[in-house]
């Protein structure tokens, strides 16, 4: 006997096929069809009892109904998914295109980091080979600054001792001048007698004069050397700007940059123009003579420096092509510092004029004598006391007309300008140091 109470009885209006879909004919015999099969029955809430019969077994050959055989198919199990309606996939396909595209982004951004560390790491080795470059001059001006305070110290030493020499020499003559009689000025009786020189030929206090003076004609004055010492340092420190001017308009680099450059490189030349000023208070022929400078560039010196119209003449061409407004205030400037060239140099040919004057001017009286040849030399003296303010006066047009330039044109263009300036004062000295070592022909 089996129980047709069973719990696993398939109601027709929940049954679905595997797409989820329906039986259209289950659904039509749960809503009131009449029942095709024998197991489909309905539910008491108390079980009937069933007969059964005897060999009453369907034969198995027996074809079964399309919705058995339907029903009894194999059905194929869909892949699990998350999500109901299956757009599980969907999701994981959008989540690895975020999760790429997030890690090209970090990727490009390590890329640029690494990038920027080698320019930083670059930019710092040049800075440490420049400040080992600076270290080594230093050091190599270290070296040479003993021996440059060893020789103002062997120079003041010897004029110490040529004093004390003057003083023993002095006492000396007048013991020897005193005995010829000439009690009130010892020195002159010096001049006077000579034989003096011959009798104190072993003596030494009346020839030690004598090698002193050999001695400060053998000396470079304090002031003109310790100058020489500075233009030499400029004119290094000259060279090192260019050099910075040079790299920085290969390099393309921008206009603040570059402004700085030229800011310092005004300023270099501003401090030797100041340098010049009180070397000129202490010794303007040496300035006014260019004894300082190499020989080509005292070819064109022009009261102890470059004329200001001939170096923008010569400069004009290095700077390319100008704008209309720069090209007439570059003439301009040109012409008001020829004007300027013409009134200064009209000054000194007055004053040296007025030297020569003081200088040939005959007593009238016939009263002259060493008093009166003092006098006059006196006064040519004092008229030379303005050389020094023709050097100042000079200086300062050169440095006003650097300035002007540098107002006129753009931070590269002055960049250029002060580059060209520097390569042309250091081919000077190029030629300068061929020029003296050219092959002589014998005399």
């Amino acid at each position: 006997m089996t129980s047709a109470a069973s719990v696993g009885v398939p109601m027709g209006i929940y049954d679905y096929d595997r797409r989820g879909r329906q039986h259209p004919f289950a659904a039509a015999v749960a809503w009131g069809g009449e029942a095709f099969r024998p197991d489909t029955v309905v539910v008491n809430a108390q079980p009937v009892p069933t007969v059964s019969f005897p060999n009453m077994d369907v034969p198995r050959g027996e074809p079964k109904l399309e919705i058995q055989a339907h029903e009894d198919a194999p059905v194929e199990e869909a892949a699990p998914s998350s999500d109901s309606f299956g757009h599980d996939d969907g999701r994981h396909s959008d989540k690895a295109l975020r999760r790429l595209a997030q890690n090209r982004e970090a990727a490009r951004k390590s890329r640029l980091r690494k990038k920027a560390y080698i320019q930083t790491l670059e930019s710092s080795r040049l800075k440490l080979a420049h400040m080992e470059q600076e270290l080594t001059r230093v050091r190599r001006q270290q070296v040479q600054l003993p021996i440059a305070v060893q020789q103002r110290a062997s120079i003041g030493q010897r004029i110490r001792a040529g004093s004390l020499l003057i003083a023993a020499a002095i006492a000396g003559l007048c013991r020897a001048c005193s005995s010829a009689g000439e009690q009130e000025n010892p020195l002159w009786g010096y001049y006077h007698h000579p034989s003096l020189i011959q009798s104190s030929t072993g003596n030494s206090e009346t020839l030690l004069p004598l090698l002193f003076f050999a001695l400060l004609r053998c000396a470079l004055p304090t002031g003109a050397a310790a100058f020489e010492l500075e233009y030499a340092r400029w004119a290094e420190e000259q060279g090192r700007h260019a050099g910075e001017l040079r790299a920085a308009l290969q390099a393309e680099a921008a206009e603040p940059h570059l402004r700085c450059l030229v800011d310092a490189a005004l300023a270099h030349y501003d401090a030797l123009f100041a340098a010049k000023s009180d070397a000129a208070r202490r010794d303007a022929f040496h300035v006014v003579s260019g004894a300082w400078r190499a020989p080509a560039e005292r070819f064109f010196l022009w009261i102890g420096g470059f004329r200001p119209s001939d170096l923008l003449a010569t400069l004009a061409p290095q700077l390319g092509p100008l704008a209309d407004d720069q090209a007439s205030a570059v003439r301009t400037l040109q012409r008001t510092a020829r004007q300027l060239e013409d009134a200064l140099s009209q000054g000194l040919d007055k004053l040296h004029q007025t030297l020569t004057e003081a200088l040939t001017a005959v007593d009238v009286d016939g009263g002259g004598g060493y008093a009166a040849q003092q006098e006059q030399m006196a006064g040519a003296v004092g008229k030379l006391a303005g050389l020094a303010s023709f050097v100042e006066q000079a200086d300062h047009l050169r440095q006003q007309t650097l300035r002007n330039m540098h107002k006129i044109l753009t931070p590269r263009q002055a960049a250029t300008g002060l580059l060209a300036l520097a390569d042309y004062c250091q081919r000077l000295r190029a030629l300068s140091s061929l020029w003296a070592a050219r092959p002589r022909e014998p005399a």
